[in-house]
């Protein structure tokens, strides 16, 4: 009897050292000191292994104690973000909870529940979803699948289905709790309101924004009716419809919403409580979205050191506030401080969780996204490639932040001109969003808009109108008239209506873009600019030139403050200013302009990618208008070599860039490289195992054979120019300028070489051709009569060559007698025939019209091409 009441004596005293282990350890938790808490819970452990040694079972109080104690040292090690140890803490429990209270007890659904946020926090989803389907499979075991007890279990799992992009799922769930409070509870209970918030959150996720909006005002409305208007879950409910209004950019009503919510939790919790943080940064997003940039760091940076003292020890909250302010530094192009403070983030958080967290996904994200806008296109993939891999580790592949990279990589891979990488993972991402969202969300309006671009790029107009109309369509549904989503689909419209000539109705869509747009913002923001510089090239393609350059100075006025001069936007605007200036004439200012936007897109972007190369192969076709043919070979060669070596391009265009180069080369007289280029046009076209009946082949033999006349002058152009003359039979018939062009060419040939009967019935059909041709080239028209003149001489018809030299001298252009070299040599040749016949007095007059005209005519330089040499470069100055 002395020995049992000795034993129970002793473990009283050891049971009143462990709680007072368990009190210390507690107390040492709440002031942060994790490590010292921790060996206190331990040294209580050991005490009740002391305890159990003496002892054949564990008494009701130790087993109280033991729980006490996994309860502590799980939160020791959360707290001090050491998830395995904090796992395996409550691995250990799970085995003590199963010997004490069997398997299928409530005590293990709440440790499983618990467990599972855990899992969640460090992206483990898989072990997420199997611990709360166990956690809600006990329960309804122990009290059935309609039972009160199972509401939050079900509203868990929902929450994770939500998190998980598995919105059915999360919306049957969410039902199911919601169908059984009501049963059991009545409608107008207040955990009603959990629900309810519950499925609004799957709406927000779905942007059915009207239908979340409904739900979280009953929220707000029960939590009032239950609590007054003081109470932290009214507040939350405030937050929430706070979220909303930003969404829809209704901002002044949201600072409103959001105040509230701060003034509530304010008056209720600590100054430094992380629910107050979290506020402040939502009021940072509605600063941040009306450009309020100042106001917007000022709160993320007061947030971001409430969330700093929380527990005095590193959190997860930190990059809710660092985030947002990255965002803050990102559209005002800081790019080097946002970099700066996401990469401080990231150690801090790779150090807490290892390297697979959403919130170090975000992170590695948001860096990607600045590396991006500095034009690191390689890194930025390489960045964007890494944070794929942790979302893919951490959702699969079903899911809306994986399509969101991979719609990214596309853009990049656009930017670099690899179009056919782009569209593949355009489409990657159109699946997934299809697949999470159905037809109609804003991701599937994103997407379809993409690749319409690319549609555009590609001319296949139609296509990409089909795609803008539906991204509208959805932006309309989903967000209504004043958004700057649909703002942004009106643009996209009003693009593709420029392309099909549909300007009036073009201009119409960048309006209704423009005026949403300074109904919502300020006006002094890039897509503003963006619109102007729109509008600008519509109304250039309308040939009000005055209007385009307003429009477009304007959008440069907007645009330099914002990303500096040196900006690949601002080198578009200048090369619609060009283009404007071009088409005015204007070709020294156009060639100033695009100078300009070419210089700052190489210093943006390098000098081998697409973009260059075409502007290159601009400022080259102006350079060729004003016959600065030297400067025009430079540069058509650069857009070829970046094209066709430095790219790779081997396609149509880089076969059209030789034709043209050899088409400079013959203006130069530098018919080796003309042939030269010529025949590396063909071997491209051949490697495109294109049918070698298209135009451009004709184009090509044609060209190659002027430019091998010029080369040789044995050289028999005949079977070439033949080729090209049957290419276009063909193709158009025998009525078309481009014959009456082939026939010339082999009347010339033939004139070259002394075939001179061969030449006059070539130059007859082509003189016929002319003729019939709904616009008539009285230049040209001209021109063949003094050839047809020229070759009766040789015939020796000296009365038909007369004949068709008078023809060629009353030709006249819109009312005005045409004078130019052609003529000033037939007043020549003229003369010399009326000489011939003894008609002195005919050939002195010839010969003082000769004189007039020839102080009229501008003085020719070595740059200067005349008529003659014309006939032999039949490139379509407009094709370039």
């Amino acid at each position: 009897m002395g020995s049992s009441s000795s034993t129970s004596s002793k473990s009283l005293d050891y049971n009143m050292k462990i709680k007072a282990m368990i009190t210390k350890g507690k107390g040492l938790l709440d002031k942060g000191l994790y490590s010292e808490s921790l060996n206190e819970y331990r040294s209580a452990l050991q005490q009740i292994d002391t305890i159990n040694a003496n002892t054949n079972s564990t008494s009701s109080r130790v087993a109280h104690n033991m729980v006490d104690i996994y309860q502590g040292m799980v939160a020791a090690h959360q707290k001090g973000n050491e998830w395995k140890d904090a796992i395996a803490i409550y691995d250990k429990w799970i085995t003590f909870q199963i010997q004490l209270s069997g398997e299928k007890s409530i005590e293990i659904a709440d440790i499983y529940s618990q467990l599972s946020q855990i899992h969640s926090q460090i992206g483990h989803f898989g072990d997420t979803l199997a611990l709360l389907q166990k956690s809600l499979h006990i329960r309804c075991e122990l009290y059935g699948e309609e039972d009160i007890r199972a509401t939050q279990a079900y509203d868990d799992l929902a929450a994770h289905y939500c998190l998980m992009n598995r919105f059915q799922d999360a919306l049957d769930t969410y039902q199911k709790s919601l169908d059984i409070r009501r049963t059991k509870l009545g409608k107008h209970h207040i955990d009603i309101s959990k629900s309810q918030q519950g499925i609004a959150g799957v709406y927000v996720q779905q942007y059915r924004y009207d239908d979340a909006l409904e739900l979280y005002q009953a929220s707000v409305n029960l939590c009032r009716e239950t609590y007054g208007d003081n109470h932290l879950d009214v507040a939350r409910a405030y937050q929430y419809i706070g979220d909303i209004a930003v969404k829809q950019s209704r901002y002044a009503e949201a600072t409103t919403i959001y105040q509230t919510c701060l003034d509530i939790r304010a008056d209720i919790l600590d100054k430094n409580h992380k629910d107050i943080a979290i506020t402040l940064v939502r009021m940072a997003e509605v600063c941040l979205c009306q450009q309020q940039y100042h106001e917007a760091i000022t709160l993320c940076k007061k947030a971001s050191k409430m969330f700093s003292t929380l527990d005095g020890k590193e959190n997860a909250n930190i990059a809710v506030a660092t985030l947002k302010l990255a965002k803050v530094y990102h559209l005002q192009r800081k790019y080097e401080a946002e970099l700066e403070i996401l990469r401080q983030l990231l150690t801090t958080l790779t150090r807490m969780y290892g390297d697979k967290q959403l919130d170090i996904a975000d992170t590695m994200e948001a860096i990607s996204e600045a590396v991006y806008e500095m034009f690191e296109y390689d890194s930025a993939r390489d960045t964007f490639m890494k944070t794929l891999r942790i979302r893919l580790a951490l959702t699969g592949e079903n899911h809306a932040d994986v399509a969101r990279i991979y719609f990214r990589l596309g853009d990049i891979f656009y930017a670099q001109g690899k179009i056919k990488e782009s569209i593949l993972y355009y489409h990657r991402s159109l699946k997934i969003r299809t697949n999470v969202y159905g037809d109609n969300h804003p991701s599937i309006a994103e997407s379809s808009d993409s690749i319409g671009f690319i549609y555009m790029l590609f001319r296949q107009y139609q296509e990409a109108m089909e795609l803008f109309e539906k991204s509208l369509s959805i932006c309309l549904k989903v967000h209504g008239q004043t958004s700057l989503n649909t703002a942004a689909a009106y643009k996209n419209i009003g693009v593709i209506y420029s392309k099909v000539n549909r300007l009036d109705d073009a201009l119409d869509m960048l309006q209704e873009s423009l005026n949403i747009r300074l109904d919502i913002t300020n006006g002094r923001n890039k897509d503003v600019a963006v619109l102007y510089e729109e509008m600008g090239a519509v109304y250039a393609m309308k040939e009000e030139y005055v209007d385009a350059i307003a429009m477009l100075e304007m959008s440069k006025k907007l645009l330099i403050p914002i990303v500096t001069e040196n900006h690949s936007d601002v080198s578009n605007i200048y090369f619609r200013l060009a283009e404007v200036y071009q088409h005015q004439h204007d070709y020294n200012k156009a060639i100033t302009f695009y100078n300009k936007s070419l210089q700052i897109l190489m210093s943006a972007s390098g000098d081998s990618n697409m973009e260059v190369s075409i502007r290159c192969e601009q400022v080259a076709h102006v350079q060729y208008l004003i016959g600065d043919y030297d400067q025009a070979e430079i540069l058509y060669s650069k857009a070829l070599d970046i094209r066709y070596s430095d790219l790779g391009k081997v396609d149509a265009k880089a076969a059209e860039l030789f034709l043209i180069l050899g088409s400079v080369y013959m203006k130069l007289e530098n018919y080796n490289d003309a042939v030269m280029v010529l025949n590396k046009a063909i071997e491209v076209r051949n490697q495109l195992s294109e049918d070698s009946n298209t135009i451009a082949m004709a184009d090509l033999y044609q060209n190659l054979a002027a430019a091998h006349s010029r080369l040789s002058p044995e050289y028999n152009a005949q079977p070439m120019l033949l080729k090209s003359l049957a290419i276009r039979l063909k193709q158009h018939g025998d009525e078309t300028v481009d014959v009456a062009n082939i026939y010339e060419d082999i009347a010339h040939d033939h004139y070259h070489h002394q075939r001179y009967q061969e030449a006059l019935s070539a130059y007859q059909i082509a003189l016929r051709i002319r003729s019939k041709q709904s616009q008539i080239d009285n230049k040209l028209t001209a021109q063949i009569y003094i050839a047809i003149a020229r070759t009766y001489e040789h015939l020796e018809e000296e009365d038909n060559a007369i004949n068709m030299y008078e023809k060629s001298l009353t030709i006249r252009i819109d009312g005005v007698k045409l004078e130019n070299q052609d003529i000033l040599e037939a007043y020549h040749e003229l003369s010399t025939l009326y000489q011939r016949k003894g008609n002195s007095e005919e050939a002195e007059i010839l010969q003082e019209k000769a004189r007039v005209l020839q102080h009229k005519l501008p003085q020719k330089s070595s740059k200067d091409a005349s008529i003659s040499k014309l006939k032999y470069i039949f490139w379509n100055e407009k094709q370039s």
